[in-house]
């Protein structure tokens, strides 16, 4: 678990930083925006709810692999699930902290958000070919030559 929440981590602080250089300024000695918590939690219903049905679905999915399979085919699916799911959070919490920004953005910030969602997804492409070709070498290395 160490690796994975060190990650885990990571993404965390990276999706941060992003959406604090993204995010328009406030000119010092302006009032604070009240926030009514009653529509914030119903526009956020969506994101948690797309959240507990993927967890779910895992977890449907490797019960299903464990009867199916057995332990050892349930044990390296779950190896493998772990992986994918790191790179699903990230991916899923870099755009659900993007999305205040593009809602409350103006016309001259859309130009800029849209150039940084640009080279995300540039630098996603990268790195999902670069995944793509050392796959196997990766998972020999993280979880043996028995798995890969």
């Amino acid at each position: 678990p160490g690796p994975y929440l060190g990650a885990f981590a990571l993404g965390s602080v990276a999706n941060a930083l992003v959406a604090w250089r993204a995010a328009p300024r406030v000119e010092p000695g302006a009032p604070p925006r009240a926030i009514d918590l009653r529509a914030y939690l119903a526009e956020a219903f969506a994101l948690g709810a797309a959240a507990l049905a993927r967890t779910a679905y895992f977890w449907i999915d490797a019960l299903l692999v464990r009867e199916l399979a057995g332990e050892a085919e349930a044990g390296g699916y779950n190896a493998g699930y772990r992986l994918f799911n790191l790179a699903l959070l990230v991916a899923t919490y870099a755009g659900a902290s993007a999305l205040p920004l593009f809602a409350a953005a103006r016309e001259e910030q859309r130009a800029e958000l849209a150039r940084l969602g640009r080279a995300l997804a540039g630098a996603g492409l990268v790195l999902a070919l670069a995944v793509a070709a050392l796959a196997e070498p990766m998972l020999v290395l993280a979880f043996g030559a028995d798995y890969a």
